[in-house]
């Protein structure tokens, strides 16, 4: 494990794509979270309108290299939420300065945003810097591409709408204000990158990051901790076993949590507090699982247990 402080524009200037494994939750920022980085970032514009050298601390980004060649790819193990606000936010930034005639600004945000074709080989997923989950790329990839997004519904565009409005009421003026907001997202915003390697326990690292005011639910962390596990075999399980989970018409993140209770009540037979199920299960259900009976065995047995959950609530229904 090697550990870096970066800014945005150190973060987002190499050939690179952070990819989101498909097991990890979708994109579920909302505007409380987007008010509070756009405060976040005005308040670094003036610092810099004073003078003063200031820089905000963004959190952890957790990465795992999966290739390393012309483009540098890595897999997001915890941070995807802040990954996909920044490029949204230039997003936002870059189509605004096309609109006003700022050309250059908006040609070196877009440098931020894809991969040179030069080096994508011709796979057109290669040319993303960030590629999100199959459930956001729809939305996703067209706001990269500047065409219109393909849900008006989703997170991710109001995210944008959001950012557009902010960035655009703010730039009236000109360019000096243009440039001042694009210097203190790309320069000021700072995270401390954290690239795993091959010998690196990444579901350790991933639970020690979200202990403390976690956002993630017992569930989210129970799934994120399993597939962190699984390693190459997570595609495949995730087809075969998890991807019911993920129909929110069936599971809501309530109902999620509850089934997670009743299945380690089932398991265990004891009283389980709601809010510490995730450490119940690693503490306690899997200490009781045979030497052989891993990953693949921890999912079909929450697959079996959630098909007889289901059939309940559709009776009490």
């Amino acid at each position: 494990m090697h550990t870096i402080q970066q800014n945005l524009d150190h973060l987002f200037s190499p050939n690179v794509q952070y990819q989101v494994p498909r097991y990890q939750r979708h994109y579920v920022w909302n505007e409380a979270n987007w008010s509070t980085l756009w405060c976040d970032i005005l308040s670094q514009v003036t610092l810099q309108l004073r003078g003063m050298d200031s820089r905000h601390f963004m959190g952890a980004i957790v990465t795992r290299r999966t290739e390393n060649g012309q483009i540098n790819r890595l897999e997001i193990i915890d941070g995807q939420q802040r990954l996909a606000t920044f490029q949204i936010i230039l997003c936002a930034l870059r189509d605004i300065c096309q609109s006003d005639d700022h050309t250059e600004i908006a040609h070196h945000v877009n440098h931020l945003l894809l991969n040179s074709p030069i080096v994508n080989g011709g796979v057109p997923e290669t040319r993303y810097k960030f590629l999100p989950t199959s459930v956001d790329k729809e939305t996703f990839c067209p706001i990269v591409d500047g065409d219109q997004a393909s849900s008006d519904h989703h997170a991710i565009l109001h995210a944008y709408t959001y950012f557009k409005e902010q960035i655009a009421a703010y730039v009236v003026g000109g360019e000096e204000k243009i440039n001042g907001l694009l210097s203190s997202i790309l320069n000021d915003l700072v995270v401390v990158q954290i690239i795993l390697d091959s010998s690196d326990t990444a579901e350790n690292i991933f639970a020690s990051l979200n202990t403390g005011g976690r956002q993630l639910s017992e569930f989210d962390l129970l799934r994120n901790n399993i597939f962190l596990r699984a390693g190459v075999d997570s595609n495949r399980l995730f087809h075969e076993y998890w991807q019911h989970f993920d129909d929110g018409a069936l599971w809501t993140p309530e109902t999620l949590d509850q089934f997670l209770h009743d299945f380690l009540t089932a398991k265990l037979g004891i009283e389980i507090e709601t809010g510490d199920l995730f450490n119940v299960y690693e503490q306690h259900y899997r200490a009781t699982l045979e030497v052989g009976q891993g990953v693949e065995h921890e999912l079909a047995e929450l697959r079996r247990y959630a098909a007889v959950y289901l059939e309940k609530i559709e009776r009490d229904a």
